[in-house]
């Protein structure tokens, strides 16, 4: 079977800018990959490559065996944004049931429970939810769709711990049901505890990609923050 994404020799230019330089990586099929790095290090712009949201200017990318954007990448593939934009007069009930309608799918209680959204919050407009209500009902509306690969940008992002610990139990289910994960992040403990492999981004270049444990290998080191400072570091 081919990986879920494959990326060779990736390049992505924004002005006089280089975005993303030579970028090579393959994520395998159910499996959980995690894209580390600093603010400005291109995780965002390359998850929104893979999702077919951004053009790329050289290179090969794709996704299920076809170009991301295609018919059957799109039908696929789901994309969580760090910041999502709803429509904030519209009540939690309404944009679920949109959503219900685009994707053919309900949410169910037990979908409700695990992501720790309350039924009693659907009334209201998205206007008068706190950040954690909306951060939950991002992960809601995420949690709907039927899609075999997974790209999230700083899921953990602001998140307090219970959120945390949900949305972690969110991503093993999805790998145990067989979907593929591709995920940005700044925070080590989670990537060390959910990831089989992990991508190490510095100024758009690929530092390392491999397991958290071949990282440790490589650099000698005995934790995950060391390893990835000593990586950064040159």
């Amino acid at each position: 079977m081919p990986p879920t994404v494959e990326i060779q020799s990736l390049f992505k230019y924004y002005r006089k800018q280089t975005i993303l330089r030579d970028i090579n990586f393959s994520v395998p099929e159910k499996c959980i990959v995690a894209i580390l790095g600093g603010n400005g290090s291109g995780k965002t712009t390359l998850l929104k490559i893979v999702a077919g949201l951004l053009p790329f200017e050289r290179g090969h990318v794709r996704v299920f065996d076809a170009s991301p954007g295609s018919a059957l990448a799109r039908q696929k593939t789901a994309f969580l944004p760090e910041n999502p934009y709803f429509a904030e007069t519209l009540s939690g009930r309404e944009l679920l049931k949109l959503f219900s309608r685009m994707d053919g799918h309900d949410a169910a209680n037990e979908t409700f429970e695990a992501v720790g959204f309350k039924t009693e919050w659907l009334p209201l407009r998205l206007s008068q939810y706190s950040k954690g209500m909306l951060q939950r009902f991002n992960l809601l509306q995420f949690s709907l769709g039927k899609r075999d690969l997974l790209l999230l940008d700083e899921p953990m992002s602001g998140l307090d711990p219970l959120a945390r610990e949900q949305m972690a139990a969110a991503l093993m289910r999805w790998k145990n049901e067989g979907k593929t994960i591709l995920f940005s992040s700044h925070l080590l403990a989670d990537v060390e505890t959910l990831c089989d492999d992990l991508v190490l981004l510095k100024e758009g270049k690929v530092l390392f990609y491999g397991s958290a444990a071949e990282l440790l290998k490589k650099t000698e080191t005995v934790s995950l923050f060391e390893a990835y400072r000593t990586v950064a570091a040159k």
